[in-house]
């Protein structure tokens, strides 16, 4: 087995495979598979068996050979000098159909602690990246789209991991080899455009446009995100590189992304960095503008970023389902200001991420409300092929949130892969600190998520959410039923009924909502 650095996998054939599976695989230092290969007419992989081989776009369990990079036989490691590299075949009948949960593009906002990290099949190849996430930042992370018609982050399912468990040898860990530098980084830039409508206020939302819930502003359609990034990412393999990534938000989702965590009205300083920039129900956010740094097996983001933190994420591509959990909107923060360092060690068979930071409280952008002083740190993981693990805690004083109190937070994930078109997603959030903005409100909670998602082919996609969620001992419940279909490749309809249950109050509402990415 030759010498791998991150994000590098030998190409082999499937000697263990059924009848129905590819003929190669990906495999990683311990020789497990990482990933199935089907071959496609255009690039011969039988000469190239022994090569190490790095994933353009990670689409799937499968994957075919044009979204392979694959150095020689000869050159091993980091030395990718002569690249076997291939386009996609979007017109290639033999392709295996894979559903993701994103249109075209990667609109990666975040650290990939569970929560979903696809692609598109038929990206276009100026926008490559190493099988990671392009313009994170912080490490490719573990994903939510590694089974072939699947959404989850785990490249094998639940059948395949009793073997493996009894097979699981010890970590081998490869070291670097000496070489010339790999593909020159380069400055990447994209967007998307979502509209939506629901028919009622997501709860604890109670008045039109109160900021209490993503989907406040019922009855009528919705400019919700208009949103454009462009970035550098810091490769950090052939020694120190530098990168960067700014994101511009315009819409209904904007003022609940702004830094409302700086200082507040009644404080000189209000309105600092983005969160006077409104227009009624409109506005405009600048949830990520960050500074990176990587060298070897490290990377390091700092500046005003998205958190870490959960399953569910902001930026509408990356959810499969177009409302948002009761937990991630009240538990989690949205962004940071600080500094967030990533370790991912070399010949890694477990996918293992470290994450450790500072920041100055939840929600900041660019300032210190009521001394925030927080530490931010977890870990991904990949016991087995079928399941992924994450864990991620804030601890201290959380600013604004808790008014200058301190307390601890945390989010853990676990996303297995049931079936090549099945998943499942258990995630718990919890929250408690000593609250000194007066109130006493919000500072015990607790939620407990619950996703499954199924496939049904290369456009449609059907999924449901539970959630149970509790706050100062008051219990929610909140039951979503969704679709998502895909008619043209970068374009995504997410229809969805949802049922929330709170003390009181009863209520079903429709929603849908149409997403372009570019």
């Amino acid at each position: 087995m030759p010498a791998l650095g991150p994000n590098e996998w030998v190409l082999d054939h499937n000697t263990a495979g059924r009848p129905d599976e590819p003929p190669y695989v990906l495999r990683d230092a311990s020789g497990a598979v990482h990933r199935y290969i089907e071959p496609t007419t255009s690039l011969d992989l039988e000469g190239l068996v022994g090569s190490v081989a790095r994933v353009r776009h990670d689409t799937g369990q499968t994957l075919l050979a044009t979204q392979l990079d694959i150095a020689p036989a000869p050159l091993t490691g980091p030395a990718f000098t002569a690249v076997a590299t291939a386009q996609y075949e979007t017109d290639d009948p033999t392709a295996p159909i894979v559903l993701e949960e994103l249109p075209a593009g990667r609109p990666s906002t975040k650290p990939s602690l569970g929560q979903p990290d696809l692609v598109s099949p038929a990206i276009e190849p100026s926008e490559s990246t190493w099988a990671g996430d392009p313009m994170i930042g912080v490490g490719p992370g573990c994903g939510d789209a590694c089974a072939p018609y699947g959404y989850s982050s785990s490249p094998g399912y639940l059948a395949d991991s009793f073997g493996e468990f009894l097979q699981f040898g010890a970590w081998l860990p490869a070291g670097l080899l000496g070489g010339p530098v790999g593909p020159d980084p380069r400055i990447d830039v994209g967007g998307w455009t979502q509209l939506g409508y629901h028919t009622d206020q997501t709860p604890r939302s109670t008045s039109f446009g109160d900021l209490r819930a993503f989907n406040d502003v019922p009855s009528g359609i919705r400019w919700q995100q208009q949103w454009f990034w462009i970035g550098r990412e810091a490769d950090g393999r052939h020694g120190p590189d530098w990168g960067f990534r700014f994101d511009l938000m315009y819409g209904t989702d904007a003022q609940k992304t702004q830094a409302f965590g700086n200082p507040r009205a009644d404080t000189p300083g209000f309105g600092s960095w983005d969160a006077s920039l409104d227009h009624g129900i409109y506005g405009w956010a600048i949830p990520q503008l960050y500074g990176q740094l990587a060298a070897d097996e490290w990377s390091l983001i700092f500046g005003h970023f998205f958190t870490p933190v959960g399953y569910e994420v902001v930026t509408a591509p990356d959810n499969f389902f177009y409302s948002h959990s009761l937990t991630m909107f009240n538990s989690e923060p949205f962004t940071h200001t600080g500094a967030l360092a990533t370790y991912q060690p070399y010949g890694n068979p477990w996918g293992l991420e470290v994450y450790l930071g500072y920041t100055l409280g939840w929600d900041t952008g660019f300032d210190q409300t009521d001394g925030g002083s927080t530490f931010v740190g977890g870990f991904s993981a990949r016991p087995l092929s079928s399941v992924t693990l994450a864990y991620v805690a804030t601890a201290g004083n959380l600013g604004a949130r808790s008014g200058g109190g301190s307390g601890y937070t945390h989010s853990i994930v676990a996303d297995v892969a049931v079936t090549p078109r099945l998943t499942y997603v258990l995630q718990s959030d919890y929250v408690n600190y000593d609250d000194l903005t007066g109130t006493g409100l919000n500072d015990n909670q607790i939620g407990l998520n619950n996703y499954l998602l199924y496939a049904l082919n290369c456009r449609w996609g059907v999924g449901a959410r539970a959630e149970w969620w509790k706050t100062d001992g008051t219990s929610y419940y909140e039951t979503t039923l969704g679709l998502n279909y895909r008619p043209l490749e970068g374009f995504v309809m997410r229809p969805e009924l949802r049922f929330d249950r709170a003390p009181g109050s009863d209520q079903t509402s429709f929603a849908v909502d149409a997403i372009l990415t570019y």
